[in-house]
């Protein structure tokens, strides 16, 4: 069975992980580790091998990476902030008579009950890749403050991030919420210009009584964080109605 091999030279790892879950369940792609500068590019370049590359206009270092993949024979696809038009454009690169049993994968996938692993060899090297797994609330909590709740809810977090599984990290707004700025959200928000001021914080338009967006999670490290936007005034009213909002 032919796998895809695609590199993605993007500004911003939030791009990566948003084009890259779109295909998480499709046994017939796979996506090179998110590259941070030219350098790693070159290095990789000497050893491995890809069919596709999806490369960001607004890529500080486009040309170097363009050289490199057109000595190589390797098809550009261009990001240009156009998610779908990308998207659309991997899914043409896809054979034709794969397409039916790519849409079988990802309709049965939901119904998993145990993580499905799925092994890509490479140059006698095996990848362990997991593509689906059940849905699980874990909740961690504590008796005291600083018993080390938090650490053990961002490791675990993060240990599911690295077997490539999305997860989300919910903290409700009571005691002193501290996720915000323990991760440093609100220093990437004004580093990253797009981003500046569209943190959406759950937990306070649930406790305003406002109308909840869909899709407004905030993503990075493939995690997704609902928790309390530190910058604004703490939530003093807060029940049981309110976390099974939040939570759900």
């Amino acid at each position: 069975m032919e796998i895809l091999q695609i590199i993605c030279c993007l500004n911003v790892e939030e791009s990566y992980i948003r084009i890259t879950n779109h295909f998480k369940n499709q046994p017939y792609i796979c996506f090179e580790e998110f590259i941070t500068d030219i350098d790693e590019l070159k290095n990789k370049s000497l050893y491995k091998k890809w069919d596709y590359s999806v490369v960001d206009k607004k890529l500080s270092w486009r040309e170097e990476a363009e050289k490199i993949f057109n000595k190589n024979n390797i098809k550009i696809i261009y990001f240009d902030d156009d998610y779908q038009k990308v998207i659309e454009s991997i899914k043409d690169k896809i054979p034709k008579e794969l397409e039916d049993n790519i849409d079988k994968i990802s309709g049965s996938s939901r119904g998993f009950q145990k993580p499905r692993e799925i092994r890509y060899i490479e140059k006698a090297v095996e990848r362990k890749v997991y593509t689906g797994i059940e849905n699980k609330l874990i909740i961690v909590s504590s008796l005291t403050r600083c018993a080390g709740a938090t650490t053990i809810t961002l490791c675990l977090a993060k240990y599911c991030s690295d077997l490539n599984i999305l997860s989300s990290v919910v903290e409700p707004p009571i005691s002193t919420p501290t996720i915000f700025n323990c991760i440093g959200i609100g220093e990437r928000l004004e580093n990253v210009e797009d981003e500046q001021d569209n943190f959406y914080s759950y937990p306070h338009e649930i406790s305003y009584g406002n109308r909840i967006k869909n899709k407004a999670e905030y993503v990075f490290d493939n995690i997704v964080w609902v928790v309390p936007d530190d910058r604004k005034k703490a939530i003093e009213n807060w029940g049981y109605n309110q976390m099974l909002q939040l939570i759900h």
